[in-house]
Formats: structure tokens, sequence, C-alpha cells
């Protein structure tokens, strides 16, 4: 590549010589972005570590730069993953795709578009490389976890990535009402809920925050309405209802291998809250809310 420049630059070569180092030039790009995808899929793995998109975009970025044991390695992560037959069959193109390099295939280069940059840093190829758009996720998930910390300039930095969440959408709601619960009080995050949530009043997990802000803040609560219509969201409504997680998920085994991706969730769940701690119970019960977003 240093040759190419060197030729171009120096006695005008042919066009033919341009073009060669305009083409490595393009290479190296693609190459250093397809680096820092990995970057932020790494970190994105490490707060959704049972995401199939980003696993399954982790492993097919990693093809393109020809580090394949490492995607082997993601894949047989994958392999463990409960997946949907969409996400399924996208794993195993990912793994025939691997296999056919292994066995020699030239890789071809996605050429990639205009990158997103969020304020959380170079979130750029995601939107690019995958079929979703993931490249709100690793600051979601840093969002959450600097709320959740003590200090005042996390809690300043979670609301600058809450902030740049792609709105709209209930997520960024929930997320701006629960920061407010955590830097001004339950009752600040219930005032926030009130002003917002009947813009999205059919969405079942934004009325349970904002009754969830109400409980905590102190008011007398009539759970009736959510639970006739979000039976889904059962397992947090019994739990606000009773201040104990309800006793038909107690019968679960978590070893088994039936059990549906919601069982597997009241599996977890119980085994958070059982001990009676309230605020293990809080983040028990945003991280149900959330999964089930995601399922419901």
């Amino acid at each position: 590549m240093a040759e190419g420049h060197g030729h171009h630059d120096c006695d005008g070569q042919t066009d033919a010589g341009g073009h060669l180092g305009d083409a490595a030039d393009e290479v190296l790009l693609e190459t250093n972005r397809l680096e820092r995808a990995v970057a932020v899929y790494r970190e994105a793995q490490q707060q959704f570590q049972r995401n199939p998109a980003i696993v399954s975009g982790l492993a097919d970025t990693l093809i393109d730069l020809e580090r394949l044991s490492e995607a082997q390695d993601v894949l047989d992560w994958a392999d463990q993953l409960d997946m949907d037959e969409k996400s399924a069959g996208k794993r195993e193109q990912i793994r025939q795709r691997l296999m056919r390099t292994m066995n020699g295939e030239p890789v071809r280069l996605k050429r990639t578009q205009s990158p997103y940059e969020g304020a959380a840093g170079d979130l750029d190829a995601l939107a690019d490389i995958t079929s979703e758009d993931l490249s709100y996720e690793p600051m979601l998930g840093r969002a959450v976890l600097l709320r959740r910390a003590v200090d005042e300039a996390d809690l300043d930095q979670a609301r600058q990535d809450i902030d740049s969440l792609p709105p709209p959408g209930t997520i960024q709601l929930v997320e701006t009402g629960l920061w407010h619960a955590r830097a001004e009080g339950w009752r600040a995050a219930a005032d926030w809920f009130d002003g917002t949530w009947e813009r999205y009043a059919g969405d079942g997990v934004l009325r349970v925050h904002r009754s969830r802000a109400h409980a905590r803040a102190g008011d007398d609560l009539d759970w009736s309405l959510e639970w006739e219509r979000y039976p889904y969201l059962g397992t947090v409504i019994e739990t606000e209802i009773s201040g104990e997680p309800p006793a038909r998920i107690r019968h679960i085994d978590p070893t088994s291998e039936d059990l549906t991706l919601e069982q597997r969730q009241d599996a977890w769940f119980l085994s958070v809250v059982d001990g009676g701690d309230k605020a293990l119970r809080d983040i028990a019960e945003e991280d149900v809310l959330f999964a089930r977003r995601l399922i419901g």
C-alpha cells in the first residue's frame, strides 16, 4: 500500500496506478471501520450478553476481517442462546459463510454507508453491517449502568446518553422517568410519567412503569386495568400488588430444557427477588419489563 502511494504522488503514474492507490485507501478505510465495529460490538456484548443480533453481527464482522478463529468462538457461544426462527436463520447463514471462508472462498467486504454517531462515542458500522439498527444499544446499556451508579457525574452522563437515544420511542421515555426517580425521587418520576404516558396509552410497559412510580411515591393504586390488559407483564404486576414474587413461578425448574423464554426470565426474576432486597427487586422488575417489551 505504501508503494502505491509513492508512485501515485511522485511521478504522475497512469490512471491505473492512481486507481490502485485509491482502491488501497478504500480497503484500508473499510478495514479500520470494521475494526471499530468489532470494538463497539464487544462493548455491547458485555452489556447485552444474550442479544442474538449483537452476537451474529460480531461474528459476521470478524469474518469480514478474516479473524476466523474468533468468529468460530462467537458462533459457538451463539449456539447456547435461545433464538427465534429469524435469528437462528441468520446465525446459520453466518456459520455457512464462515465454513466457505475457511475453505478458501475470498472475503468480499461490504460497502458501508454514512455512519451513525451518537453522543456516547463512535458507534458507526453497526447500522451499516447488520440488517438492524443496533447503534443505540451500547449507549442505552451504558445509560442504565450509569443511572444505577452513585456518583453525580455518572447521573449527568446517563442523562446525556438517554437524551441521545433515537426518539420518538417509549424506551427513551421510560429511561428518562427512571432517571428522574434516581436523581430527584419517585414523585418526580411519577410526575414525568403522568405528563408523557397518554401519548402511548396502549404501551403496557410504559403504563406499568408509571404505576410503579406512583406506588413508590406513596400513592394508592388500582392495578386491575394493568392486570386485565397486560397479562404478559403479570410477573411484575403481581409482585407489585403482593410485595413478593407470585406463587405460580415458584414451581419453575430453572434447569429444565423445556422452558419458554418467559419462564426462564421468571426463574431468573425469582432468584434475584426472593431474598427480599427492595433495591434488587427494583432492578429485576426494570429488567423484566425491558425483556418483555422485546418479546411481548
